[in-house]
This record gives C-alpha cells, sequence and structure tokens, in this order.
C-alpha cells in the first residue's frame, strides 16, 4: 500500500491524482474508488469512481476532481483512500491527506 499519499490543492480546482500500484501488475480488469473524508474512519464527503473520474492503465490510477467536487467543502485537512476491487479480491492501494486551501475567486 502507498502510505503518506499527501497532496494540496484549493477548493474548486481541477485535480488529477496519480497513483502507481507496484505490487499490481495489470488493474485494468479491476474497477476503483477514491474516497475523501474529514475524519479517519469517518463518512466519506467526497467519492470519486466509474469511467469518466477514475482511469485505470497497467498499474497506474488516476483520479480527475473536477471543481464541482471540492468547490463547496470546508477548508482545512481531509484523509483520503483509494480502493481496488479484482475480480473478488479488495485492496486498499493507497491513503494520505488531501490540504484543501479556501479561495477567494
Amino acid at each position: 500500500m502507498l502510505r503518506n499519499q499527501n497532496f494540496e490543492m484549493a477548493a474548486g480546482d481541477n485535480k488529477r491524482l496519480e497513483f502507481t500500484v507496484e505490487d499490481q501488475d495489470n488493474l485494468e480488469h479491476g474497477s476503483a474508488i477514491w474516497a475523501a473524508s474529514q475524519y479517519l474512519n469517518g463518512e466519506p464527503v467526497l467519492t470519486k469512481e466509474g469511467a469518466g473520474s477514475i482511469t485505470i492503465s497497467e498499474n497506474r490510477v488516476l483520479v480527475d476532481l473536477v471543481p464541482e467536487d471540492t468547490q463547496e467543502l470546508e477548508s482545512g485537512t481531509y484523509y483520503h483512500e483509494l480502493q481496488i476491487t479484482i475480480e473478488d479480491q479488495v485492496y486498499t492501494a493507497a491513503s494520505g491527506e488531501l490540504k484543501l486551501h479556501p479561495t477567494i475567486i
């Protein structure tokens, strides 16, 4: 698992997250879900899954955040996690912190 996959962004911006999963050769037949929560073990306030939000290519997972995903969230630190499912195997591939900065525009 990739731990400490921390990143920062301004609320309401586009952001592409890229995760390279080194202990899996090919993820293309799997599915992925990414979520962020204000608290560890808390309910997600943001979830991304499926085509258009997540792209899987070989051992890379790309998660695309769009302005609507974060513009209404409070600034502060969130906890995020990427989970992959291949056939019936569930795998937490990455986790870390998201620091969301306020904007004035």
